[in-house]
């Protein structure tokens, strides 16, 4: 799996939408439309040097339940999550998904936890330390999950429990055969990331393989963890 991350609030994404993205693009407010833009322009880039394409060759398509996918690389899927000028994008060999939030979202996470959570996700919530953080720790898993196997936010509630083995939201348990990752990023949000064919994340880092120009790096393609690590 390959990560990339895009903070909308320190720079501009390159607009690399096709027709069809533009067509969607001038119906949405500023901000969501920046949004989706940038997150087109994360995965195009990744694309790019992972496929060895021109940019503004990759064709992101969007099945009927809302899931993108890439027209001409179907061995490989990608999951587009934005919050708060925040875009993460992730591509995989096997169903995948990501999610980001801000920790410090202003929502009312007692309402979204009874309607979203399971009984047992609520209480952990309820007694943490800090309810906020725990919230978006369980909701970004949760939602991950949801994107990658293409199922509405409204069917949240029917997922298996999330687990945490410590305070800090480390160690979190997943079902058989699932694995779960959340990253805690310094510029104060959460990423979660859902996979059925295993995460090793051992640290975000640099990742010099692609050569990317000096000016890409202002964005997180300098966040790719981890590595690809597939079965062959």
């Amino acid at each position: 799996m390959y990560l990339g991350f895009f903070d909308c609030s320190s720079s501009e994404p390159v607009d690399l939408l096709d027709l069809a993205e533009q067509a969607r693009f001038v119906g949405m407010n500023h901000s969501r439309a920046l949004d989706f833009m940038a997150g087109r322009y994360v995965a195009k880039t990744m694309a790019s040097h992972l496929f060895q394409v021109p940019a503004n060759h990759v064709e992101i398509h969007v099945s009927e339940n809302g899931k993108p996918y890439f027209s001409d690389f179907k061995d490989w899927t990608v999951s587009i999550a934005h919050h708060s000028k925040k875009v993460i994008c992730s591509i995989a060999r096997l169903a995948s998904g990501v999610d980001v939030q801000s920790h410090r979202s202003k929502r009312d996470i007692g309402s979204i936890s009874a309607l979203s959570f399971l009984d047992s996700e609520c209480l952990s919530v309820q007694l943490s330390k800090d309810p906020v953080a725990s919230f978006y720790a369980h909701w970004v898993i949760k939602e991950a999950m949801l994107k990658g196997e293409g199922s509405s936010v409204w069917s949240m509630s029917e997922l298996p429990a999330i687990v945490f083995e410590a305070p800090d939201h480390s160690n979190v348990k997943a079902p058989i055969g699932v694995v779960w990752e959340l990253l805690d990023l310094p510029m104060g949000c959460f990423i979660g990331l859902s996979s059925r064919q295993g995460i090793n994340i051992e640290s975000l880092q640099w990742d010099e393989q692609f050569n990317l120009p000096a000016a890409s790096k202002q964005w997180a393609l300098a966040y790719l963890a981890p590595q690809l690590a597939v079965p062959e």
